[in-house]
């Protein structure tokens, strides 16, 4: 995705209605301003589409910004573009399991997953602290998990199981299996970076 994405999102978002956004994004419209307002990473992010301007209305998001905005800017105008009104199943999928995930997600797109594992080897409660941070909320899975909100409807849920005498720490991304509805898959490997990235 380049600037050019974001101009191909920013036309198909003048093609839906702000109510249509509102409903299907989970995200607050300011009318007179043509802004829209939502939480990602645990952040308040404002966007204005027509001025192509993504700000955060706090240190947080402001600091955040700094690491990932890239893939942060570009992803939530495609996210305002594509998002459909649709709930969150509750099975979870890996990105290989989403149409196309398997040829995408791997190479020069390989997600740092391995770097994320050696980073939290033996520091699952400092993981599970970097991840609150991100607004995640405590999973049951391996030896630490957290659901992170990436979007209102795209929740990104990583698993670490720390290192020990056998085996190396290893770690592992899960969507909701809603997910490939409301972002392309380009779009989705941008949302899973962007999360590693902002934990990292």
């Amino acid at each position: 995705m380049s600037a050019s994405g974001e101009d191909r999102a920013c036309e198909l978002l003048f093609r839906r209605s702000q109510e249509d956004i509102v409903r299907c994004a989970e995200v607050h419209a300011e009318p007179f301003t043509e802004e829209y307002r939502f939480c990602s990473l645990g952040a308040y992010l404002r966007i204005n589409p027509r001025r192509k301007t993504f700000e955060a209305e706090d240190a947080h998001g402001a600091e955040l910004i700094k690491k990932i905005s890239p893939f942060w800017r570009l992803t939530s105008f495609w996210y305002l573009a594509s998002a459909q009104d649709l709930p969150l199943t509750g099975r979870l999928i890996s990105p290989q399991e989403i149409k196309a995930g398997l040829a995408f997600f791997q190479g020069s797109h390989a997600l740092p997953l391995q770097q994320l594992a050696d980073h939290y080897r033996n520091s699952p409660e400092v993981f599970l602290g970097a991840a609150h941070r991100l607004g995640g909320a405590k999973q049951n899975y391996g030896d630490a998990a957290m659901q992170i909100p990436a979007y209102p409807r795209i929740p990104v849920t990583i698993i670490l199981w720390c290192a020990d005498e056998e085996f190396p720490a290893r770690a592992a991304l899960l969507f909701d299996a809603s997910a490939p509805n409301h972002l392309p898959v380009d779009a989705l490997w941008s949302a899973a970076m962007m999360t590693l990235l902002a934990l990292l």
